[in-house]
């Protein structure tokens, strides 16, 4: 009996001691507890792949990037609190973190309201608005970052994702092409010469290829087949000079002729041919005008070197004269 009611006394000590130390414990203590029912948000966001994949034309004015953004939250007992997040919507507010240099972006919207829909990720739907510099590094990967953040609600706690949007711009074929002169008037033996100012202000390393879209008949046309230049992009020499040479037809009789000359110029991915830009087609006039005398320019030689013979041959003559007459006497 005594034993009976000394473990009754000790139980009833230990609860009061229990509930003592229950009542002394802080509030910081206390969230200790609380935690145990706290979630955390799950983003994932997933980016358009034919429009990530289509390299950027820094002509293009912006390329628009679909976003679709999937939001949940998870926890030890995210299960049996969904049901109370049912009518609760979290608040999202998207940021654009970094750009590479040589592009800028935006987004939208920047915020919205996702529901917390019991048994299912929320779906929302964003646009990333890109727009690229001409110097961009065409084929050279570009990184967006996005920030995004989720706010809390109720015990889920707010979160801040961070979200790489990769993209790749690509090779934009341009040139800029200047020749001071365009017509020249020549005789039929002389050749005009033509030089054309070819810059590259595209992105990457140009192969210039030219070639001679016409040739009249007899003439001869010449061009400098190849050229390659680098780009201001880089800090490579992007400027040179294409060489077009044409001679007239040189048959024999009176030329008075006026032919017109086109070429073109055709930017090409250093590396690559099957990257090429437009072609650039520039004309140039040849005036023909005077005598042409095939094989005869030789004659006149001839003839001063004739005369050469027949005056030195006369003067052999006299001087054969004079001595005769001298020895008769």
């Amino acid at each position: 009996m005594i034993k009976t009611s000394k473990i009754t006394k000790l139980t009833i000590s230990s609860i009061i001691l229990l509930c003592l130390t229950f009542t002394l414990i802080p509030n910081t203590s206390a969230g200790i507890l609380d935690r145990v029912y706290d979630c955390e948000y799950d983003l994932i966001v997933t980016a358009d792949e034919d429009a990530i994949n289509n390299p950027f034309l820094p002509i293009d004015m912006v390329i628009q990037i679909p976003l679709t953004l999937e939001l949940d939250f998870y926890g030890r007992y995210s299960e049996e609190m969904e049901p109370y997040y049912g009518e609760a919507t979290a608040i999202v507010d998207m940021f654009i973190n970094n750009t590479p240099n040589w592009a800028s972006a935006t987004i939208s919207p920047v915020s919205f309201e996702l529901p917390l829909l019991s048994g299912e990720p929320a779906v929302a739907n964003a646009t990333l608005n890109v727009k690229v510099d001409e110097d961009a590094i065409p084929f050279f990967d570009g990184i967006i970052d996005l920030k995004i953040i989720c706010q809390g609600i109720g015990a889920i706690d707010k979160r801040i994702f961070d979200k790489p949007i990769q993209f790749t711009p690509g090779y934009l074929p341009f040139l800029k092409v200047n020749s001071k002169e365009t017509i020249k008037r020549i005789n039929p033996q002389e050749t005009a010469r033509f030089n054309i100012e070819v810059e590259n202000i595209g992105n990457a390393k140009t192969n210039v290829a030219s070639e001679v879209l016409n040739v009249p008949e007899d003439w001869q046309v010449e061009i400098t087949s190849n050229l390659v230049l680098g780009t201001s992009a880089l800090g490579e020499d992007s400027k040179d000079i294409i060489t077009l040479s044409v001679k007239p037809s040189y048959t024999a009789g009176y030329h008075n002729e006026r032919e017109i000359i086109q070429v073109a110029l055709i930017p090409i991915y250093y590396g690559n041919d099957s990257l090429s830009g437009e072609k650039y087609i520039l004309s140039f006039i040849v005036q023909n005008r005077g005598f042409s005398t095939p094989g005869f320019e030789i004659l006149p030689l001839f003839l001063a070197f004739f005369i050469v013979i027949m005056v030195m041959y006369k003067k052999h003559q006299n001087n054969r004269g004079n001595g005769s007459r001298g020895g008769e006497r």
